[in-house]
């Protein structure tokens, strides 16, 4: 908002509403909003760059990810020329081990999908591949967590794309891949017994999945205290309604 030739941004908290000031920025008759819109992007991007940087979490850059770190942290990006243009397969080629391409051949298939690029690495980080086109295709912080490529690891193209978001999870976050749906369901089961204790539960079942499997879950963790209600809208397919009934009872899900 503009008042007496200054502009003030209204910025709102979990309690109140808050005008400040916006340092150098003044009203006028033929772009009010132009500083005021300067300045709040770069507030944000001074917001992101701190997220970036102090996550406590790792952060794994993709393409424009890698691009957004990079630009956010110090580093430099540039415009894609024609030469540094990349879209579909190419080759990469490992330039120092680093976590990402660890156990991979030292010439890799992969997926770009780019025209921009990353010049410049962030202070304190190093590169760690290049393709035929592109200097920088990948780069490491390991202090900061931060791990970035420009091709997409995500798709089939990427011939060991698996295999990076695995050094991802495993090298640089340090998961252990030891969660199974079986555990999830004890730990579900258990939880759901301290909440009801003693007490009886009514399940209303639709008849879809949603509604089936809390239905399930809840007879595995309190079995006879679980009352469920079959509801019909209306809306089922012919011999749905027996089909839904049948399958319940299979499972020892009674519907009244």
């Amino acid at each position: 908002m503009c008042t007496r030739n200054r502009v003030l941004l209204r910025r709102s908290t979990s309690s109140n509403l808050e005008l400040e000031e916006i340092p150098g920025a003044r009203a006028d008759s033929r772009n009010p909003l132009r500083r005021t819109a300067e300045h709040i992007r770069r507030r944000r991007a001074a917001a992101d760059a701190q997220d970036c940087s102090s996550s406590a979490s790792p952060v794994l850059g993709i393409c424009y990810g890698r691009q957004a770190a990079a630009h956010l942290l110090g580093g430099k990006v540039e415009p894609g020329t024609a030469k540094g243009r990349e879209y579909g397969r190419a080759e990469v080629q490992e330039e120092r081990p680093g976590t990402l391409f660890a156990g991979l051949d030292e010439h890799e298939t992969v997926w770009m999908s780019h025209g921009d690029h990353v010049t410049e690495v962030p202070p304190g980080a190093v590169a760690t591949a290049r393709s035929a086109s592109v200097d920088l295709v990948g780069f490491e912080d390991v202090a900061r967590g931060l791990y970035c490529i420009q091709f997409h690891p995500e798709v089939s193209h990427t011939r060991h794309g698996g295999d990076i978001l695995h050094n991802f999870l495993y090298k640089a976050s340090g998961a252990h891949g030891d969660w199974t749906m079986a555990g999830y369901l004890e730990e579900a089961a258990a939880a759901i017994r301290r909440r009801v204790g003693g007490d009886r539960v009514l399940c209303g079942i639709s008849g879809g999945v949603d509604s089936a499997v809390t239905a399930a879950l809840l007879k595995r963790a309190i079995g006879d205290q679980l009352v469920s209600v079959f509801v019909d809208t209306g809306l089922l397919r012919k011999d749905e309604r027996r089909q839904v009934e049948m399958s319940l009872g299979t499972g020892g899900i009674p519907t009244s």
